[in-house]
């Protein structure tokens, strides 16, 4: 025999009032994070479920769109239900135009919302508990009627609010673009008031097309226009620097800037001054001053008196720019000029002078050259002719001799006439 034992079930009943079909109720155990069960309350707005485990406990929720059901005190499973409410905010310029870009606040208890309106200048708020909220249009440019209010809604209630905009101050459109008409973006632009408005000032921030739009212009007042000093590295300069315009009763259009980025290379170029035979000789070097033993960059002039070298960084570095010549230092006398200078700055062009001299031989070598030829001739026609020259020579020595021998013999003897004088001496009386 198989023992079966039974136990009573657990039936969950509750009914929302007032009444209402179609409330969805979900039944999950406790601690559970999925629903066990789920119905649908019938058209008396009742419901039952069961039956189930009597030995767990359960949790029971309600939920319906565009009502808030809230649990009745003492006793589980019911709840009350409360319709709902809307509002509807249409917002135009006083013209009747509908005003797109309002900035609508609404809040409310637990309820905080910010809206901005879409072309139709509409506007609206579902699933409103009921209660009191206040509302408040914003948008630069414009006072709205009303500024701001406080509205009660009541239950299933769907409120329609008109608002006007009325035009207090004006816009300035326009564009910034490079020199090559490419748009400029993210680029900052602002209004800066003059005289009696210089308190007023008003930035913005170009668009991916270049495009601008400074609002709150106030009228009667005169701005300049121009590019902000911050947040704008990379732009080095604008044309014009700034436009003054004069604010009337109407939006200002076709205001539009170029602006310059910054350069970030420098250019390097220069001439030569010398004459044309030397320039296939020379070289133009270029150093980093702190190391002046390996040029980074090298120009030949060839058969030109100007050059150019690759841009170098922006960067305030220190360089020496250097002549060099192939020309041989033995046969020409010659300086080579240099420049310091550093990348500041965007360009710089330098002028080079060389001047070389070719060198004249030294004056005493030369009269010893041409000295020395004639003797080498007639002592190689001497030897050429030895059989004539050698008695001639021979000869011309003797004759040589004899002379220097009677001049010695008529040195060492008295003459002639002396000694005939002293014969002649008169002799001495004696008395």
């Amino acid at each position: 025999m198989v023992e079966i034992a039974g136990r009573a079930g657990l039936f969950l009943t509750g009914q929302v009032s007032p009444t209402l079909e179609g409330v969805e109720i979900s039944i999950k155990e406790r601690g559970a994070t999925t629903s066990l069960i789920t119905v649908l309350t019938d058209e008396t707005g009742t419901y039952s479920v069961g039956p189930l485990h009597s030995d767990s406990l359960y949790d029971i929720s309600a939920s319906k769109e565009g009502f808030v059901l809230t649990p009745v005190e003492g006793n589980t499973g019911d709840f009350k239900a409360f319709a709902l409410a809307g509002v509807t905010f249409e917002i135009k310029a006083e013209d009747s135009v509908p005003l797109s870009g309002v900035l609508l606040s609404l809040s409310g208890a637990s309820f905080r919302s910010n809206l901005l309106t879409q072309d139709t200048g509409l506007l609206t708020f579902n699933n409103l508990s009921p209660g009191q909220y206040y509302f408040k249009p914003m948008m630069k440019e414009f006072r709205f009627e009303p500024s701001a209010q406080m509205i009660t809604v009541e239950e299933g209630q769907v409120l329609h609010i008109p608002i006007t905009g009325f035009k207090t101050a004006y816009s300035c459109y326009g564009t910034v673009q490079s020199i090559g008409g490419d748009a400029e973006q993210g680029v900052s632009v602002e209004a800066v008031g003059q005289g009696e408005c210089g308190m007023y000032n008003e930035d913005t921030v170009t668009d991916e097309e270049g495009r601008f739009r400074l609002r709150g212009l106030r009228p009667a007042c005169n701005y300049n226009i121009q590019l902000r000093g911050e947040g704008n590295d990379h732009i080095e300069r604008a044309l014009p620097p700034h436009k003054t315009i004069e604010v009337g009763n109407t939006d200002i259009e076709g205001v539009n800037i170029i602006a310059f980025r910054q350069i970030n290379q420098f250019d390097l170029s220069g001439n030569v001054i010398t004459s044309p035979e030397h320039l296939a000789t020379l070289w133009v070097k270029l150093y980093k001053s702190d190391n002046l033993d390996n040029p980074f960059q090298s120009v030949s002039l060839g058969q030109s008196l100007f050059f150019h070298f690759a841009p170098l960084p922006r960067d305030g570095e220190s360089y020496v720019l250097m002549l060099d010549t192939s020309l041989s230092s033995s046969q020409y006398d010659y300086k080579l000029p240099q420049v310091s200078f550093t990348s500041s700055g965007y360009h710089k062009h330098v002028t080079l002078t060389f001047n070389p001299k070719r060198k004249i031989p030294d004056q005493d070598v030369a009269q010893g050259s041409f000295i020395a030829l004639p003797l080498t001739l007639l002592l190689l026609l001497a030897v050429y002719n030895h059989e004539r020259v050698i008695p001639v020579l021979l000869q011309l020595v003797s004759q040589i001799q004899g002379v220097r021998g009677l001049t010695q013999a008529s040195g060492d003897g008295v003459p002639v006439d002396d000694a005939k004088r002293q014969s002649k001496r008169p002799k001495t009386r004696r008395t």
